[in-house]
This record gives C-alpha cells, sequence and structure tokens, in this order.
C-alpha cells in the first residue's frame, strides 16, 4: 500500500497545499459512490456564487487572471517574455482561489496584485500580447478592461477588508461582501433590516432602487411550476438542481430521497419554511452518505444575517462515529451540568447525532480552505425543537496536521514534557475538543429572546464560537468522558488548555494589521486573553526573546473558564448588545503588533507555512451503455492549479 504524501507545494512562504485522502472509497458500495459523485457535482455547480458573494467584481476578477494563466500557459513566447510577471499573477490567482476571492481567508484583509512586479501598463501589454482570442468579457481592449477592474486590482484601501465589524467603523460601507448595494451605509442597513421587505435575510441581496428605497434580490433559481420567478444566481442554482434531481435515484432511502427533494424545493423558491422543513427532514436524515449545501453560515455578512454559499459532500466513519457520538447520546446530562443559570439549561435536550467523516470535497464556505468541524442547523428554534447535527471532518484534520507538521508547535511549547504531552495527547485532544463544540457546545443552551443573532449583530458569531470553544474547555475535565470510555488521563484536558492557551501566540502568525476580522481568530483570543487578564493561572515568560504562556493553576483556569461562559451564555440568551460589545472589543479585538512580529520571525525561522489549503480528490465518473455511470473511480492529481481549472469547467457543465 502507498503511503499518502500530504504536503504540496507551498505558496508564497505562507499556504501549505496538502492533499485530502478519502481512504476507504473503495469499500463503499457502488450506489454510494456514484450519489457522492452527483452530490459534488451539485455543489460544484453553486461555487461561482461564493466569488460574486465576496465582491461584486470578484467573478470578473477572477476569470481575467484565470484567463491570463490559461491562455500564456499554452503561449510559449509570452510566457518566456514575462515572466516574472505571471509568476506574480499566478500566486495572486492562487490566493483568489483559496479565499474565493482577493481576501486573506483568516484575515479577511485585501489582496492586491503587486504594482511593482506587474503594474496596470505591463498587464495591459500582457492581455494584448495574448492575442485577440482573449476573452475581454465585453471590453473594447485590454486597457478597458484591466481600468474597470484597476480599484480592485491594484488599490489596498478600497473595501481592505473583506468583513469589517471593527468598533467605529461603517460595516456595510467599508466591508467588500456583496450582500449590500455598495452605496448604502451602516445606517441605512440598520434601518432596513427586519423589516417587512426584508424578509428573504438568509438568502437575498440589498438592493437601492431608482427611487432612493430598499428592497431584496433573492436568491433562488425560480421554478415554472410553482409559478415562482427566477432571481439572483439563478443560473448557478438551476444547474445545482440539475445535479440534484440526479442524485435522488442513488438515495440511500426513501427518507434521504424526501431530504434532497426539500433542498431543491427551497433552492427554487427561497423561502424560509422551505429552508426549515430542510433542515428538520435533514437532522433526521441518518444517512451514511450526507452533504451541506447552500446558504448557510454568515460569518461573512457584517450584520451576521446573509449567508455565503457552502456545499460539502462526505460520509460517515463508522467505526470513528460509534466511539464518539456517546458524547451526543449524554446531551443530556452534560447541559445539566453547564456553569450557566439554570433557566438557560434546556430541559429535555434530545441525543445530539455526532459523526466523524470523510469529506470527498468542499467549496465556497466549506473549501479550499481547512474546515474542522460543523454544527447545524444554525437555526435556535430547530436546534432545540428538533435537534441538531454535529460533524468533524476527520480527513481535513488529519491533512492539515500532516501539513503542517510538529516543528510550530514545539516552537510555542515552554519545555520538553509540554512538547511529549502534545505529542502522545495532541491530535486527540484536539479532535476531542472539536467534537464537544459542535456537539455540546452549539447545541446547548435556552434564550429568551427568539433570535439571539438578530440582537447582537457584528458579534454573535464570535460569541457564539468563544462559546462552543468554552464549552468543550469546560467538559474536558468531566469524569463522564472517563466513564464512557473516551478520555483515560487528566492530560487530555491539561493538554486541550495548553493549546487553548497558546493559540493566542500562534494564531498572530497569520496577521499583518493590529486587529483581528475572522471570528473564530477573535473567539480563541477572547478566551486566552479573558483567562491570562482575569487570573493568576497563565504566566507569561520571556526566554532568548521569545514570549510563552504556561499555565501554572490549572483548576483556577477551569473556573475561569466556567465564569466567562456563563457571561456569554447570559449574553446570548438575553440578546444583551452592550455586554457583548465590552467583552469582545476588549479581549478580542486588538492585536500587540510587538509580539505579532515576534511570532512572524519565528514561524519564519521555522520554515513553516502560516496555514494549509487542501487539494482534494478528484472523482471521476466510469460509464457504459451511453452516459449511465457504473461506478466512480478516485484520483489524487496533487496539482491544485489544475484542479480549480477542472472545478471550473465541471461547474459550468450539466
Amino acid at each position: 500500500m502507498t503511503e499518502n504524501r500530504y504536503k504540496l507545494n507551498v505558496i508564497d512562504n505562507k499556504i501549505q497545499l496538502v492533499q485530502l485522502y478519502i481512504d476507504g472509497f473503495d469499500e463503499l458500495e457502488t450506489r454510494d459512490k456514484i450519489l457522492m459523485y452527483h452530490l459534488y457535482r451539485a455543489a460544484l455547480a453553486g461555487r461561482d456564487i461564493a466569488y460574486d458573494q465576496s465582491h461584486p467584481q470578484c467573478l470578473a476578477l477572477r476569470n481575467l487572471v484565470e484567463d491570463i494563466i490559461e491562455v500564456s500557459d499554452k503561449t510559449p513566447s509570452v510566457k518566456q517574455k514575462f515572466e516574472k510577471e505571471l509568476e506574480c499573477i499566478q500566486t495572486y490567482l492562487y490566493y483568489t482561489w483559496i479565499g474565493n476571492g482577493p481576501y486573506d481567508q483568516y484575515t479577511s484583509a485585501k489582496i492586491t496584485l503587486s504594482k511593482e512586479v506587474c503594474p496596470k501598463d505591463r498587464l495591459v501589454e500582457i492581455i494584448s500580447a495574448l492575442g485577440q482570442g482573449f476573452n475581454l468579457q465585453g471590453k473594447k481592449d485590454a486597457l478597458e478592461l484591466v481600468t474597470s477592474l484597476e480599484t480592485l486590482l491594484y488599490d489596498p484601501n478600497d473595501r481592505k477588508i473583506l468583513t469589517e465589524k471593527s468598533p467605529g467603523e461603517d460595516w456595510i460601507k467599508e466591508s467588500a461582501v456583496n450582500f449590500y448595494d455598495q452605496s448604502l451605509t451602516l445606517e441605512q442597513v440598520k434601518g432596513f433590516v427586519g423589516t417587512d421587505n426584508d424578509k428573504y435575510q438568509l438568502n437575498s441581496t440589498v438592493v437601492k432602487r431608482a427611487d432612493g428605497s430598499l428592497d431584496v434580490e433573492v436568491w433562488r433559481a425560480g421554478s415554472s411550476d410553482l409559478g415562482i420567478g427566477p432571481g439572483r444566481y439563478a443560473n448557478e442554482l438551476t444547474n445545482v438542481i440539475y445535479h440534484l434531481e440526479k442524485a435522488v435515484k442513488y438515495a440511500e432511502s426513501a427518507e434521504q430521497q424526501k431530504t434532497i427533494q426539500l433542498l431543491i424545493r427551497y433552492l427554487q423558491t427561497g423561502e424560509a419554511e422551505d429552508f426549515r422543513q430542510y433542515n428538520i427532514h435533514w437532522v433526521g436524515d441518518n444517512s451514511v452518505v450526507d452533504f451541506i449545501l447552500g446558504f448557510i453560515e454568515v460569518y461573512t455578512d457584517p450584520m451576521g444575517l446573509r449567508a455565503q454559499y457552502e456545499g460539502s459532500v462526505y460520509w460517515k466513519h463508522q467505526k470513528l462515529t460509534a466511539s464518539i457520538s456517546k458524547i451526543g447520546d449524554n446531551a443530556h446530562y452534560f447541559e445539566q451540568r453547564m456553569p450557566w443559570d439554570e433557566k438557560y439549561k434546556k430541559k429535555d435536550i434530545k441525543p445530539i447525532s455526532l459523526n466523524v467523516v470523510m469529506v470527498v470535497a468542499g467549496v465556497g464556505g466549506m473549501g479550499p480552505g481547512c474546515i474542522l468541524g460543523v454544527n447545524l442547523p444554525n437555526e435556535e428554534s430547530i436546534r432545540e425543537q428538533h435537534g441538531s447535527k454535529s460533524i468533524v471532518l476527520q480527513n481535513n484534520a488529519q491533512a492539515s496536521d500532516e501539513g503542517l507538521g510538529e516543528s510550530m508547535t514545539a516552537e510555542f511549547c515552554w519545555d520538553q514534557q509540554e512538547i511529549d504531552m502534545e505529542k502522545q495527547y495532541g491530535t486527540f485532544a484536539d479532535n476531542l475538543a472539536t467534537a464537544l463544540h459542535e456537539a455540546l457546545g452549539h447545541a446547548s443552551g435556552l434564550c429568551v429572546v427568539p433570535d439571539p443573532s438578530a440582537c447582537l449583530p457584528g458579534y454573535y458569531s464570535t460569541l457564539e464560537e468563544a462559546r462552543a470553544d468554552l464549552v468543550a474547555l469546560w467538559h474536558i475535565y468531566d469524569p463522564k468522558l472517563v466513564e464512557l470510555g473516551i478520555v483515560d488521563s487528566d492530560e487530555i484536558g491539561k493538554t486541550l488548555y495548553r493549546q487553548q492557551i497558546r493559540t493566542v501566540l500562534v494564531q498572530l502568525r497569520k496577521i499583518d494589521g493590529d486587529k483581528l476580522e475572522e471570528d473564530h481568530m477573535k473567539n480563541r483570543q477572547l478566551i486566552a486573553n479573558y483567562i491570562i487578564q482575569n487570573s493568576k493561572s497563565v504566566e507569561k515568560r520571556e526566554r532568548d526573546g521569545k514570549t510563552y504562556y504556561v499555565i501554572v493553576d490549572y483548576k483556577e483556569a477551569h473556573r475561569q473558564v466556567g465564569i466567562l461562559l456563563s457571561e456569554i451564555m447570559r449574553i446570548k440568551a438575553e440578546g444583551d448588545l452592550p455586554a457583548a460589545q465590552k467583552l469582545v472589543d476588549t479581549y478580542a479585538l486588538y492585536v500587540d503588533k510587538q509580539l505579532r512580529d515576534q511570532v512572524k520571525h519565528r514561524i519564519k525561522t521555522l520554515g513553516v507555512a502560516a496555514y494549509a489549503s487542501l487539494v482534494m480528490p478528484t472523482l471521476i465518473p466510469v460509464t457504459t451503455n451511453g452516459d449511465e455511470i457504473q461506478t466512480i473511480n478516485v484520483e489524487y492529481q496533487k496539482d491544485f492549479k489544475k484542479q480549480m481549472f477542472d472545478f471550473k469547467y465541471l461547474s459550468l457543465q450539466k
């Protein structure tokens, strides 16, 4: 058996490309393989939506740089003449692919094409040299095409953040994300959201009409049978539906057929009630092959309302799921032992579906960045009444660990004992934390307000991720985990706490500015800084010009976790916006620039990339008798560039 090779090339000394493997795929039933193929094609069919959501001109920009690279690769004379510039453009294209737009997937910061290496006039010259067959996207010449995209390509200060949520800033005017007409301000949007005209909050773009009034363009395919006209993204969603309809034939059961059919209806109508019915059915569908597809997570919306397109296809790892699912089966036990007030505890919580899965593909909000776990649906009332699914993405986590290696972790450990404990327990502690985060974190707690996300605009996602992380930290020492045979040593809990505190240092490697923008990063800094600043359980130590954080009192750190968790649960339950603002702005927002520079220097010295991005397996249908698929083969092409071009063309095909 050939050993899996995870590490591929490194982009710009920053991003480690890693191969994602789907070991065990060959052992699946043929029906399941073909089902996953059609779901994979459905996910890809909506891929362009995620790009368009990043910026109004993002698709035009991506198509431009893709065309330059694709055509120049076939034009040796141009490639030789403009070698340096084309290398720069290709690196820029890699960033655009990885971030689903020219914005860093972690920092949210805008990435521009280097004016020094490839200025505007040189870019125009390259396009002109590629010949008359080059796609000018309806422009009269190369100069007009480049000029139309010049601000997005070159200006680092225009819409410099994908999602701006800093205090004192106009979150709408300063954000690049394409959920709101770019002429609008935060005050205008605040006056519109939640009104009768804004009933498609999750899946619409807020537009400004000619008379100055605000309205929405709903994202839907439309349906002549249902008497519903098409909306924004109708072409892409119609293609998604085409592949979903192909998948219905291969569904595992009548129940899964209905799951897919309910999703099709929602993508046709865009109606919130149809999405609700789909989610309720999806939660109860325990098929081996499963998927996430549509407009799901709201992290990229500064108001925390509108969702990025995402698609992911996976199957349940039966052996690992059997072990870890014990946590979800005992959800009621863990809920009653939360540290928060009794009035925020669910009284009759159902067992939570917790699955360890093997991911086949992820696009939009699910890839090619490396996502480790999810808990869905997001709607609070569905969680409370029908439960939720928690999913640990096993092969994603393994690929990321293998790609980044042990040297980065060791660099921020204080002594050899900490390094040894990390080697022995680190991966397991991290995976267990993901399971606790998704199953017990997001699915827990009872709210007084009907929709806490609407009460906490700009802060909800950060606090909800912090709440879920804190739940994992709170329960990691619970003797129930020992009783269930999941944990056999207190060192697992200590390892998790050390990981949490180290994160406040390690994640600085991804930051260039003085503020955090991404919700998961802010949540981790909030937790670590709160514990450090409100107790003496953690010591800041210096050695050889390097900073370390060392836990000296685990019991006190655990107590602080309980205090912070209780307060965040209260804030969520009551929709307390002033308290949310104070907590996040105090502990989660600002970065120590000297510490940031030190960390970046340490990482550079190690020669380790800042983060990993996935190259996914390719599913290849084997057909006979015309177009009938007989089985699915897997190819590991280990070429990110080729995969992205393959995805581009597959997304357009039926």
